[in-house]
């Protein structure tokens, strides 16, 4: 793969933010299959005679490159094709070199590849170097400026020199998931007439994909679109802290037409922002759609189906080269996040590529720590060392669902490592939270007393070096996870049901509380702190007694005050706890959860990343957020029995 291939760019040392043109060309007979092989740092859009044949490349480490195999054959004329590659190259969030690497074969044999021969240039249409964020996760927005293109991609390339060698690994993988493909346009519809030469569209509902727009200007000029999920006063909110959601063009006199094929927009509304008044002929997004196939259940309550399918939207929405939490604010993968993801997809969709490659990928950002990142691709730093055991839970679950043991196979020395950073912390009988510094959130949920007070402000009652309940009953419940896969891999069990059961009495002791019948969430606190998601988990951990366990359920599932209430990311702990317990006496009590609670996201059209909607976090709270999606799999469980 790539034999013949050397990583190049266009300059030596290239900054952050640098788009780099390529242009190659190649002859064909009209008869040869054509296929075009590309890796890059760290996105690309390949033009064929102008037009768009493919993009996307696979989130991947710098360590562990992905090639990005596309038939273009569709895209190629008898005679002399044009090939116009161009790469953006972010150098922030998980660093690497920029390059790209590429070959254009015919029935396997190589038409053209990269090399110093290979003609380039810095883009003069995208702007280089802007670096302006749109958050810390998505980092940089984009310009494209028209008036600065020229006509390379049919014509003659002005302005090209031969390429420079770039020194990048070239022990490539092929991709593990198929290619994205554009889906229709979606249009849009304009809310009111402008004001101030400001124009409001809504696509009617959360979509992702590639900005897609067509105007009529009297003169140039640069336009701001700014985008999001919901508005504020009759605008979309572009600023929300130090985050700004909004990408900029340039346009011509007259008729401009443009669609971005790097930069993913996650939106419901886009505000146009304009120097002068403008003729917009159409503005929307081309959606970036993941190719598999829904499964055909569907409740037959109406209620019902609205909320399933609001659900099935947002996984859906939230599904691109990886598991995504959010399509509008981060696009990230993360270990719990996607669990809960995974879980509902396996009910939802058809095929299961995507856990498998997401897994992999979760695996991959294992840092020297022994803990995962905080998500995926991502270099070192900080990180949430819960979420490392919710990988050992989706590894388990993904096997149950799937029955391939060779993720499981694979993985599997991650798992032991993360199982050996937690022993490191045990201390008669506990896991002790103990991690100095910012580099480590002991986030569980956002939920009081359960978010460390957030990552930049501790929360002041929380006491180091101590045990919690909710660590220890979820490294319990990942012991039980590692056992499953060991046992399917026919790999020694004992040491994990070993190590899970002499953490039940000791768990016991410490948190629970004889007088309130709950299990307290820590011990160093002047205030008992109680919360659902501690209890749910002590009964799936099997540390609650079997009387203590249904106790404990009837008032999980009254919602006793007494107990913090899970959120919606949690809320499928509780709901497993209670249907262990007792399945159809806790059953309509979840379903009338559900109803009661995803009414509301159900006329959205996507399910929220908390109760709140979007005035969580400051007006940033995500309305379109798959770890949310659990009703799916419990509409299809109850439907089952």
């Amino acid at each position: 793969m790539l034999e013949q291939s050397i990583w190049i760019w266009n300059e030596p040392d290239a900054q952050p933010d640098s788009y780099a043109e390529f242009a190659d060309a190649f002859q064909w007979d009209g008869a040869a299959k054509i296929t075009f092989t590309v890796c890059s740092d760290s996105n690309y859009a390949l033009y064929l005679n102008g037009t768009l044949a493919a993009f996307g490349q696979y989130a991947c480490y710098e360590s562990h490159p992905v090639a990005n195999p596309t038939d273009i054959t569709g895209f190629c004329v008898p005679g002399e094709n044009r090939a116009a590659l161009i790469v953006w190259y972010y150098g922030t969030y998980c660093v690497g070199k920029a390059g790209v690497i590429y070959e254009i074969a015919a029935d396997g044999a190589p038409l053209c590849v990269s090399g110093t021969h290979t003609r380039s240039r810095r883009s003069r249409a995208y702007r280089s170097g802007e670096r302006k964020v749109i958050t810390s996760q998505l980092g940089y927005s984009f310009w494209y400026s028209l008036p600065d293109e020229t006509p390379w991609m049919t014509g003659e390339p002005d302005g090209f020199s031969p390429s420079v060698p770039v020194d990048k690994p070239t022990n490539f993988t092929a991709r593990p998931i198929p290619h994205l493909h554009l889906g229709a346009r979606v249009h849009s519809i304009q809310l009111g007439s402008p004001a101030q030469n400001v124009y409001i569209f809504d696509l009617q509902c959360e979509h992702a994909g590639f900005l897609d727009i067509a105007i009529e200007s009297r003169k140039k000029q640069t336009i701001t679109f700014a985008y999001g999920e919901h508005l504020v006063n009759g605008r979309v909110l572009q600023h929300i802290g130090d985050r700004d959601f909004s990408v900029k063009f340039t346009c011509n006199p007259g008729v401009s037409a443009y669609m971005n094929p790097f930069r993913r927009l996650g939106c419901r509304y886009i505000e146009v922002q304009c120097e002068s008044v403008i003729d917009i002929r159409y503005i929307g997004l081309r959606p970036t759609v993941f190719p598999m196939h829904r499964t055909t259940f569907r409740p037959l309550e109406r209620l019902d189906r609205e909320i399933y399918d609001a659900c099935v939207h947002t996984l859906e929405t939230c599904l691109h080269e990886h598991y995504e939490d959010t399509p509008w604010r981060e696009q990230s993968l993360y270990a719990l996040d996607s669990r809960n993801q995974m879980l509902c997809g396996y009910y939802a969709f058809l095929p299961h590529s995507a856990p498998r490659a997401s897994l992999i990928l979760l695996s991959q950002s294992l840092q020297p720590d022994g803990y995962l990142a905080i998500c995926a691709p991502k270099a070192p730093g900080l990180c949430i060392p819960s979420f490392s055991l919710y990988f050992l839970f989706a590894v388990d679950e993904y096997v149950q669902h799937t029955g391939d043991l060779s993720l499981a196979a694979e993985v599997y020395p991650c798992m032991t490592t993360i199982l050996d950073t937690f022993r490191a912390h045990y201390r008669d009988g506990l896991v002790i939270t103990h991690w100095e510094g910012k580099k480590y959130w002991n986030f569980y949920e956002w939920q009081p007393g359960l978010d460390d007070g957030s990552i930049w402000h501790r929360a002041p009652d929380f006491v180091r070096d101590e045990p919690d309940l909710i660590l220890n009953t979820l490294l319990i419940c990942a012991l039980m996870h590692m056992a499953s896969v060991a046992r399917q891999l026919g790999k020694p069990v004992e040491p994990y049901d070993e190590w899970a059961a002499a953490m039940r009495p000791a768990v016991h002791r410490a948190f629970w509380d004889a007088d309130r019948r709950l299990f307290r969430t820590r011990n160093g606190t002047k205030i008992p702190h109680f919360s659902a998601l501690g209890n749910a988990l002590a009964i799936l951990s099997d540390v609650a007694a079997y009387n203590e366990a249904h106790t404990i359920a009837d008032l999980l599932a009254r919602e006793d005050p007494l107990m913090i209430p899970a959120s919606t990311s949690m809320r499928g702990f509780v709901f497993d706890a209670l249907l262990k317990c007792n399945y159809f006496k806790y059953k309509p009590i979840i379903l009338n959860w559900i109803r009661s609670t995803y009414y509301k996201m159900s006329r959205a059209g996507s399910v929220w990343e908390c109760e709140e909607g979007a005035k969580a976090f400051g007006n940033a709270g995500s309305l379109c957020h798959g770890w949310s999606a659990w009703p799916v799999i419990y509409y299809n469980l109850f439907h089952e029995k």
